[in-house]
């Protein structure tokens, strides 16, 4: 989708990312990219979130169910924390505990140029069952 960060972000959804990722959307070509090391790290409490979502039971001391993981009947959650990490450099990407790297060779055909010198945003996908596994947006590369 052609356009701004803050267009394309404004109109970023589920429907209208699985769209624009879909296979009849995106064509093979050639391009240049140039991108700046970066290291994103972001932390979330989602506590609020899932009770939110109607898991509520768990939280409690009281009400607490875990007896399908410990025999104990102490167990409750008492936080939920997600933890994401995304590494680019020279070498490759690491995300969490997932590492790629893209080697191509060096050919006279023509191909555009892609130089990340702007905010910009990037997802990373599982290519086999095209999952997005990390989504992200670098403001001041």
């Amino acid at each position: 989708m052609a356009g701004n960060s803050q267009q394309v972000e404004a109109a970023l959804t589920c429907k209208n990312l699985a769209s624009w990722l879909s296979p009849g959307n995106l064509r093979e070509h050639s391009v240049e990219i140039y991108i700046p090391r970066f290291k994103l790290e972001a932390c979330y409490d989602l506590n609020l979130m899932l009770q939110g979502l109607g898991l509520i039971d768990v939280f409690s001391e009281a009400k607490a169910d875990l007896l399908g993981m410990s025999p104990s009947h102490q167990l409750f959650l008492s936080t939920v924390v997600h933890k994401a990490h995304v590494d680019i450099n020279e070498v490759g990407t690491e995300a969490a505990a997932a590492t790629g790297v893209a080697v191509s060779n060096r050919s006279l055909e023509h191909h555009e140029l892609f130089v990340a010198d702007h905010p910009f945003l990037f997802c990373i996908l599982h290519n086999p069952t095209g999952t997005v596994l990390f989504l992200g947006k670098l403001c001041c590369p």
